[in-house]
């Protein structure tokens, strides 16, 4: 588990440009998996956790709030 949360944390950057250019934020899971995953962007502090939480859910772990 640590080496997931190490290589999530070391690999996918903090970014809130969409706030400052105005444009919408969606936690909707496919929205988050394009934008972070396919465009290879980062996201801020919901986006990355509600990914990396979905991921981790996924692949088995229970993942408290």
């Amino acid at each position: 588990m640590r080496g997931f949360h190490e290589a999530h944390a070391s690999t996918v950057p903090f970014e809130n440009l969409d706030v400052h250019l105005g444009l919408p934020i969606s936690l909707n899971p496919s929205v988050l998996f394009k934008k972070i995953v396919h465009e290879r962007r980062g996201g801020y502090r919901f986006e990355l956790n509600g990914l990396f939480a979905m991921i981790l859910e996924q692949l088995g772990y229970t993942v408290f709030a």
